[in-house]
């Protein structure tokens, strides 16, 4: 009788967890493509720089013509106190179309910042565009906010800040 209900108890022992972790994996398997579904049309671009400071910018729209966009620059900084200066430009496969953030920051350490900017896409433009992130001397960063296919982005490096 010892025997059988030590074999019992072990059995049961053994088999409640495996149900138990059954049953939430499946929960989870349910709850997760809710969840991990990005917003439509999110657009990100991230860089992380070999001293760990990092930037991004993010935001949703399709770049139409004569759309407003929301987007959002981040940046943060892992490291001693950072000064800079930074430009968001709006640029098509040749040029510059404008300028539409420019920003002198004092950042802290570890300490970090996010703007909100909005972008207008010109109501007669038809090509590719981007959204070119600078900052002088240091680092950049192009997101492509339209559909539109490009063979390439301007250079930027005449642009007089």
């Amino acid at each position: 009788m010892k025997k059988e209900l030590l074999i019992s108890v072990i059995v049961v022992s053994v088999l409640l967890p495996s149900l138990l972790i059954t049953a939430c994996d499946k929960t989870l398997i349910k709850i997760n493509p809710e969840i991990s579904e990005p917003p439509e049309n999110k657009l990100t671009a991230s860089y992380i720089m070999d001293n760990g400071r990092s930037y991004s910018i993010s935001g949703t729209g399709s770049a139409m013509p004569g759309e407003k966009l929301d987007y959002t620059v981040s940046i943060y900084n892992n490291e001693e106190r950072w000064q800079l200066e930074y430009y968001i430009l709006l640029v098509d496969s040749e040029s510059i179309i404008e300028e539409v953030c420019h920003d002198i920051l004092d950042i802290h350490s570890y300490g970090g910042m996010q703007k909100p900017f909005k972008v207008t896409i010109p109501e007669s433009f038809t090509g590719g565009v981007g959204l070119y992130f600078i900052i002088p001397e240091q680092t950049s960063l192009i997101l492509t906010i339209s559909d539109a296919i490009t063979t390439g982005w301007p250079d930027v490096s005449g642009y007089q800040y």
